[in-house]
């Protein structure tokens, strides 16, 4: 049988691992979004925004939930879809790179 830190330290791991696989989608979701409207694709970067900003919620509602936004090793974690949904939210608002409707 293990110690109890163990089992926690193990899905803690998990759960960090999954999380971390759901940052860098959100990044990827957030580079393309970025891209798109570059391009000009403005529903493509909507969609794209819409998705980021859905994920990065989700995220830091997540971790909210389980009460790990306040312990030092969910930090950047909570850290990185804050930054993600703040750039996207700030995207949208300000028209960079290309206003959301013309």
């Amino acid at each position: 049988m293990a110690p109890k830190d163990f089992k926690s330290h193990r899905s803690f791991k998990q759960l960090e691992q999954k999380l971390t696989y759901a940052v860098f989608v959100d990044l990827a979701l957030f580079v393309f979004t970025l891209i798109a409207a570059g391009k000009g694709i403005l529903w493509l970067k909507i969609l794209l925004g819409l998705l980021t900003i859905a994920l990065s919620g989700a995220g830091c509602a997540f971790l909210v939930m389980i009460n790990e936004h306040h312990r030092s090793r969910s930090l950047w974690i909570l850290t990185a879809f804050g930054a993600l949904l703040a750039c996207t939210v700030v995207s949208f608002i300000t028209g960079y790179p290309a206003p959301v409707l013309s």
